[in-house]
């Protein structure tokens, strides 16, 4: 769309002389000045205005829960592999007889 600048001769045909958030500039040249930015933009208005909380899909749910459950299965796992090796260390350090000297 064409813009122009608001002059004493045009001034009574109300021009519109506003570029809004995001407009490409195809050819020529001019001069802005910023008046707004974000939310106090006509476009970050309605952007607002639009913004919803969505509802997760049922798939969305589905697939939360199966990660929840991975992740709890990770933690067992991890906190299991733990309780082994340290199992094993006591172990071989019994069986070496190292832990004698520290004790006794």
């Amino acid at each position: 769309m064409e813009k122009n600048g608001v002059t004493a001769a045009n001034y009574e045909h109300n021009v519109d002389p506003f570029l809004l958030g995001k407009t490409l500039v195809c050819q020529g040249q001019g001069t802005a000045m910023v008046c707004c930015v974000g939310t106090n933009s006509r476009s970050g208005m309605a952007e607002e205005k639009l913004q919803t909380e969505e509802d997760q899909t049922p798939l969305q749910q589905k697939l939360e829960s199966i990660a929840n459950s991975l992740a709890k299965v990770g933690a067992a796992c991890a906190v299991l592999a733990f309780i082994l090796g340290s199992i094993k260390i006591v172990i071989t350090n019994v069986s070496k007889g190292s832990w004698e000297g520290a004790t006794g």
